[in-house]
């Protein structure tokens, strides 16, 4: 199941135009999570019916883990953890508004000194979550340092609700590994799949016992990477300033290329649609050389 980008629930409610937008999802999109943040229980019980009523996602999940300031200042994000009977009266709020399942996202606390995953938790499933997801650092750590995947495995005996272990998956090996180590339900992964969407197959070959697939050669990767591109340049809010919103993760399909840095140059200094084109061709071109 793929998440989307966070929708804020007030603007949602307000009726925001480029907000509402952020709910379109592609015809051959499934399993799709629609994410919020917020903070006021009627809000985003307001947000959950619209939501239902607009895209009829697979659930709804509510952001409590990212940890960015501008979110955890006004209130939103991992700084509802600071609070669990308010957790408690949001999730209750948004499980009530529709039959979508509610999802949370959560982070292990504040700090390392005040560690509450536990308590939000059952807050959590008290109010009716169908399932909950834990990055196991500290607001304050950010992505900073080593993910507890001891808090993972924690959360695990101490819930009914299935548990999406998520931090430090890079790999096939990492995934399985925290899997054996947590017994979590689920994973989820974010930064390992920029640059690497083959990661998603790999896990889906292991869990169906399939042979997993060889790593793709240099000209698979150009080739997806250049449709990744136009997938932007039609579908994006903003068509015309695509390249702005994909050049530095594009740049994350050729880490393990030998001209790494000199790729990373060309790619983040393109300005304009039709550079960042042209970059990929000439990348292209370089790699047909180089396997020819």
């Amino acid at each position: 199941m793929s998440v989307t980008e966070m929708v804020s629930a007030t603007a949602l409610v307000c009726g925001n135009p480029g907000t509402l937008q952020r709910l379109t999802l592609h015809p051959e999109e499934r399993r799709v999570g629609v994410q919020v943040f917020g903070s006021e229980p009627q809000v985003l019980c307001d947000a959950v019916s619209i939501i239902a009523k607009e895209v009829s996602p697979t659930c709804v999940d509510l952001n409590m883990g990212c940890p960015v300031k501008k979110i955890s200042k006004s209130g939103y994000g991992a700084a509802l953890m600071k609070n669990p009977e308010r957790v408690y009266k949001i999730v209750h709020s948004m499980a009530q508004a529709s039959a979508l399942p509610i999802t949370v996202k959560i982070r292990s606390g504040a700090t390392r000194d005040s560690v509450n995953f536990l308590e939000v938790a059952a807050a959590v499933q008290e109010g009716g979550a169908a399932a909950i997801t834990i990055h196991p650092r500290t607001r304050s750590e950010g992505f900073q340092g080593r993910s507890n995947w001891e808090d993972i495995a924690q959360l695990k005996r101490a819930v009914k609700i299935p548990v999406i272990g998520n931090g430090d998956i890079n790999d096939l090996a990492s995934g399985i590994k925290m899997f054996h180590y947590t017994r979590c339900d689920g994973i989820m992964i974010g930064r390992a799949a920029v640059g690497n969407p083959w990661i998603f197959k790999q896990f889906e070959d292991y869990f169906e016992g399939r042979q997993i697939e060889d790593k793709p050669t240099p000209g698979e990767i150009v080739q997806v990477a250049g449709e990744h591109f136009d997938l932007e340049s039609v579908l994006s809010r903003n068509p015309e300033r695509a390249f702005l919103r994909v050049r530095k993760s594009l740049v994350m399909y050729f880490k393990g290329f030998k001209e790494f840095t000199s790729l990373c140059n060309m790619l983040r200094g393109a300005n304009s649609n039709e550079e960042l084109k042209f970059c990929l061709s000439e990348i292209s071109q370089m790699v047909q050389q180089s396997e020819g």
